[in-house]
């Protein structure tokens, strides 16, 4: 674990957070929504996750743990939440978010992924080190907002994120398929590492060329979370994709030719 990030990292203002998101490669919001709509998020998440309203199969992303006394599968990913979900394409629209996100993209936005991520109790897996852009080699220029926030408070024992600040200005970092796709162990600065806890309700913002990671949760609470991933409307797909997805505008105007 890296250091705990100071109170630097934490915006209050558009043009604090662009500055320290171009800087550091990463921000932190305290409080991004209104307590409706977050419990609502939240009571919708727990909907979801038990089974109490209508969300495709297909995706949910499981997986088994042999240091569970179950043997059953647990949710580890929930995919395309916002395409899913109207109260979560709602958030991913909100002003607050989108606010900042233009800081970095500028006016004209749109969403390139919408994913939950689920760490439960003392068996929730960690996520290696990585780079988003590394997965998402389908988009150019590969400039991504990521915006992760935390339905549980999201800390150092439960499995909060860590990044190292300044490696979004690094390039892509060699990655290659160990136990996934991931910067290998002797590639990650691991000293220059900061560990970002994130209150419920809180949001950290990444670049997609930023390295960070998450570790187990070791905790007896769930550690939930929203991600959704941006882009310049003005970002174009590669040449073998093109014609083959599609991605929506959620500010500002589309372009000819472009995602």
């Amino acid at each position: 674990m890296g250091r705990i990030v100071s109170d630097t990292s934490r915006v209050t203002s558009p043009s604090a957070f662009r500055e320290h998101f171009t800087t550091n490669g990463f921000s932190v919001v305290e409080q991004l929504f209104d307590e409706e709509l977050f419990s609502a998020m939240r009571a919708r998440l727990d909907d979801i996750l038990a089974r109490r309203t209508d969300f495709p199969e297909e995706a949910f992303n499981t997986e088994r743990h042999l240091s569970s006394d179950s043997t059953e599968p647990v949710v580890r990913k929930l995919k395309d939440v916002a395409h899913n979900d109207a109260l979560f394409a709602e958030a991913a629209r909100h002003e607050r978010i989108l606010d900042l996100v233009q800081e970095i993209t500028g006016p004209d936005i749109k969403l390139h992924a919408s994913i939950g991520w689920m760490k439960p109790p003392h068996i929730g897996s960690p996520k290696s080190p990585h780079q988003d852009a590394a997965y998402w080699t389908h988009i150019e220029p590969p400039e991504f907002v990521v915006c992760w926030i935390a339905i549980d408070p999201a800390t150092p024992d439960n499995g909060c994120l860590n990044f190292v600040p300044g490696s979004h200005q690094r390039g892509i970092f060699p990655h290659a398929m160990l136990e996934e796709w991931r910067v290998p162990e002797e590639e990650v600065p691991y000293d220059q590492a900061v560990t970002v806890p994130v209150p419920a309700g809180g949001a950290s913002f990444h670049s997609g060329k930023t390295v960070h990671w998450s570790g187990p949760n070791h905790s007896p609470y769930p550690r939930r979370a929203l991600s959704f991933a941006y882009m310049s409307a003005q970002c174009v797909l590669t040449e073998q994709w093109q014609g083959k997805m599609r991605f929506d505008l959620v500010r500002g105007r589309s372009y000819e030719g472009c995602v």
